[in-house]
């Protein structure tokens, strides 16, 4: 059994040290949905659609619907990859 104390992480003995292990859960945008309570494809939708091209307002024709919400996705999925590569 792996000692803890008061902070509530557990610590392993090595070599008559004592180490903080933090486990981290690995941050994904399906647990994101979950929280938010609507669907992953809700979340993709909201990153990916644009308005149409026969729209009546010519210059947001192809544009993004929600341009910082796809730039915050985008930016997410790229944190995701960097911590799977880099961990």
């Amino acid at each position: 059994m792996t000692p803890s104390d008061g902070d509530g992480f557990k610590r392993h003995l090595v070599k008559n040290e004592t180490h903080k292990v933090i486990t981290a859960v690995f941050p994904t945008l399906e647990r994101f949905a979950f929280k938010m309570n609507v669907s992953r494809q809700a979340l993709w939708e909201w990153a990916t659609f644009t308005f149409p091209m026969d729209y009546k307002d010519v210059k947001l024709r192809g544009e993004y619907i929600h341009p910082r919400f796809a730039y915050a996705y985008a930016r997410a999925r790229e944190m995701q990859e960097s911590i799977l590569v880099e961990n």
